[in-house]
């Protein structure tokens, strides 16, 4: 049995859990008891089909730049809803606004980087890999945040009760 595939999705969610406590865990401080926090619980699914929803006519089109930038304006509205919601979390400088945008765009490089390399940079693709391969960075940044946005609203709701 190959166990191989096993292993790098393992370690990809240990990344994943690791680069969010990392740059969403504020360090001291309990700013929990914010008005914004004790407002209506917000829903995150809503949130993330209306992302998606904006792009549909691009990511659904089935060439390759227009996938490719659909499935980023989907990630970068994701990115936003993230910040916007985030921020509510803290009420020190870990989670203001520049630092969040700072922290997402740094995030955003750093793993559409990893899965543009991970799918075209290697011995296997040359000369070419194809469409997929050349819009599944940011697909896999789209998905990342959609988990990440869920978690953050999770948090803004759990410590709204």
């Amino acid at each position: 049995m190959d166990t191989s595939r096993f292993y790098f999705y393992g370690g990809l969610a240990k990344l994943t859990v690791g680069v969010f406590v990392l740059l969403f865990i504020p360090f001291g401080g309990n700013s929990f008891a914010q008005p914004a926090l004790r407002a209506e619980p917000v829903g995150a699914e809503s949130i993330i089909d209306r992302c998606w929803s904006i792009s549909k006519e691009d990511w659904s089109s089935g060439v390759t730049a227009r996938l490719r930038n659909g499935y980023l304006t989907t990630a970068l509205c994701l990115e936003e809803e993230i910040i916007r919601h985030a921020r509510y979390l803290s009420n020190g400088p870990e989670l203001d606004v520049e630092f969040l945008r700072k922290k997402m765009k740094d995030l955003r490089f750093l793993y559409g980087r990893f899965y543009w390399d991970l799918g075209n940079e290697n011995q296997a693709c040359l000369p070419w890999c194809g469409t997929e391969n050349k819009v599944t960075h940011n697909l896999k940044l789209a998905r990342l945040y959609e988990r990440i946005l869920r978690d953050v609203i999770g948090l803004r709701n759990w410590f709204r009760k």
